[in-house]
Formats: structure tokens, C-alpha cells, sequence
């Protein structure tokens, strides 16, 4: 299995047991996305708003059926433009964590280095939708 089935949260468990009263502590939202590349240097770009810098950026891309002939590519640009992060290892899963200095637009890139095929990523942030922009 690739994907989970949600974080534990364990204040809901004991307040649904025991029938506690309060809130339990605020946590970021969680954003599922899927697609595939055609081929070599094709990619796929997507824009996530975050409106503060209390949680960090932390995003999780698998290829679900990869081989030695993919090699997909993550990375985060800030609202500027500027890259902030990167993943670039030739392995099955690429991962992202930033902590944002300031709100605004930011844009994720999944770049094919190599191959074809598809890719799913989980982004875990402040952000409470994401949009593709550009398929390549």
C-alpha cells in the first residue's frame, strides 16, 4: 500500500471514548493529487496558497508502478519565484520539507528527468486546495 488511510489522531479517540469535551490541537490539512507524464522532460506544475507560516511545506510524491527507467523530480518555488526545495534522487519516492517564511502562492514542480508514467503526492500544509497550472 502507497497511501494511508489518515493521520492517528488521538485526541478524537480519547474524547470518543471517554466523551471528553474541548479541541483537539490544530494540524495541517492534507492534499491528494494524481497524474502521469508522457515522457523525458515533460512536467506538471501546480500552485498551493499558503495563507501563513504556522505549519510547514511537506510534500511526499511516489511513482506507483516505477522502474529503473523513471526518474521524476520534485521541487517548490516561493511566491517570488525563487526555487526553495528540491528532491532529485532517482529513487521510487521524492520528498519536500520547507518552512515557509512568508503566505502568498506557491508553485510545486514534478519534472520527468527520465521516463514516462504516473505519480501521486500528499502535500501537508496550511494550504487548504491545490490547482494544476501548466501539463507539459
Amino acid at each position: 500500500m502507497d497511501y494511508g488511510f489518515g493521520r492517528l489522531d488521538s485526541y478524537a479517540a480519547v474524547k470518543q471514548a471517554g466523551n471528553f469535551t474541548g479541541t483537539g490541537p490544530a494540524v495541517p490539512n492534507h492534499i491528494y493529487k494524481a497524474d502521469s507524464l508522457a515522457n523525458s522532460k515533460s512536467y506538471d506544475e501546480y500552485t498551493i496558497t499558503i495563507p501563513n507560516t504556522t505549519y510547514p511545506i511537506a510534500i511526499t510524491l511516489i511513482h506507483p508502478n516505477w522502474t529503473s527507467s523513471q526518474d521524476f523530480d520534485l521541487y517548490l518555488y516561493n511566491p517570488s519565484g525563487t526555487e526553495v526545495a528540491a528532491s532529485e534522487t532517482s529513487k521510487r519516492q521524492e520528498t519536500i520539507s520547507y518552512t515557509p517564511t512568508t503566505a502568498g502562492t506557491y508553485k510545486i514542480k514534478v519534472l520527468s528527468y527520465k521516463g514516462s508514467g504516473s505519480y501521486f503526492f500528499d502535500v501537508s500544509s496550511g494550504a487548504s486546495t491545490i490547482t494544476q497550472t501548466t501539463n507539459q
